[in-house]
């Protein structure tokens, strides 16, 4: 089991488009003012610490995201829905995100992870998590170094604003948990042929 941190967050706003906050210690996810404005936080990890020995499988069993919420801000403590969803596109960076040059989003209906509610004011340190594990293990499989996941309200509601602590928190970073099996090819001989089975793991 390997624990990875973030390598990359932000959030981004509608009501600043042009805004950038990579440096900050929370992300931002929700709505604000009237319900008219979205805000969705990025998170991005990278997969290459999974180490593969030689040409042997490598299987994933589990994936978990681990994030911390932390106090709501301002008069915005109220109980949110949110989505967290898969994102395939993982070209942006932390510090130039802006909800100008955010990327397009895969299609939530088919590919969000799920949603949540997050918890009211006065609930800071609640730690949520969620599976991942076919969306690590597939993008591993396709030699993918970098995957990302995007915080958005499920509906634009007046002033709900929940805060996840970033990777410049200093205790709360978000955190990708990942066990995983590299399978040790096992040379098996007899009078017929000779192969090369994979049917005994190590475990990680």
């Amino acid at each position: 089991t390997i624990n990875l941190y973030s390598i990359s967050d932000t959030y981004v706003t509608e009501v600043n488009p042009a805004n950038n906050y990579g440096t900050l210690a929370g992300m931002l996810a929700g709505t604000g003012g009237s319900g008219a404005t979205r805000i969705q936080s990025y998170i991005m990890f990278n997969l290459t610490p999974l180490t593969q020995i030689g040409s042997a499988p490598l299987i994933v069993h589990s994936a978990t995201l681990n994030l911390t919420l932390t106090n709501p801000q301002g008069s915005a403590g109220v109980a949110e829905t949110l989505r967290l969803i898969y994102m395939y596109n993982t070209s942006w960076s932390e510090f130039a995100l802006t909800n100008n040059t955010q990327p397009e989003k895969t299609n939530p209906s088919e590919y969000y992870v799920a949603s949540f509610n997050t918890t009211p004011a006065g609930a800071g340190g609640t730690n949520i998590s969620f599976d991942l594990t076919k969306f690590v293990g597939w993008q591993y499989s396709q030699g993918t170094g970098n995957i990302s996941v995007v915080i958005t309200p499920s509906k634009l509601t007046a002033n709900k604003i929940t805060v996840f602590a970033s990777r410049e928190n200093t205790t709360d970073k978000p955190t990708l948990t990942v066990t995983y099996t590299n399978q040790t090819p096992v040379l098996t001989v007899n009078t017929s042929h000779t192969y090369l089975n994979y049917s005994k793991g190590m475990m990680i």
